[in-house]
């Protein structure tokens, strides 16, 4: 479990890092840029290694996370699933869903939006450990 853990935290903090540092600072710099910005960021969006590290992020921090609400719930048992901490960890997970779907169908084209919805999904899992 600790391994787990581990590596949706790491996986979380490069998916949720990637997305705030794009719609707060490169996308801001590419529209300030004119349509070198643009063509920058599409060339950058359309990079293997960018599509890689974003997707493996992407995909170890939704899998890890649905992996470990499944052991802290027992299975998915319905009162842990229903219970304040069982709900609160639900949300954050719907909120990372979410941002892998809007991320995989608008490929870098919404990063705002994933940022948002990423900022959610870490804000419930800090606000679990208080539930």
């Amino acid at each position: 479990m600790v391994w787990l853990r581990l590596i949706h935290i790491l996986a979380g903090i490069f998916w949720v890092g990637s997305a705030v540092f794009t719609a707060v600072i490169l996308v801001p710099a590419a529209r300030a840029a004119g349509a070198e910005g643009g063509h920058f960021m599409e060339r950058l969006m359309q990079q293997r290694r960018t599509r890689a590290a974003l997707g493996a992020a992407m995909l170890l921090t939704v899998l890890s996370g649905f992996a470990l609400y499944g052991r802290l719930s027992g299975g998915f048992e319905r009162a842990w699933v229903t219970s304040p901490h069982g709900l609160v960890l639900g949300l954050g997970g719907l909120a990372a869903i979410l941002a892998a779907v809007v991320g995989a169908i608008r490929r870098g084209r919404s990063s705002g939006v994933v940022g948002g919805l990423l900022v959610v999904a870490a804000a419930a899992m800090a606000i679990a450990r208080y539930v």
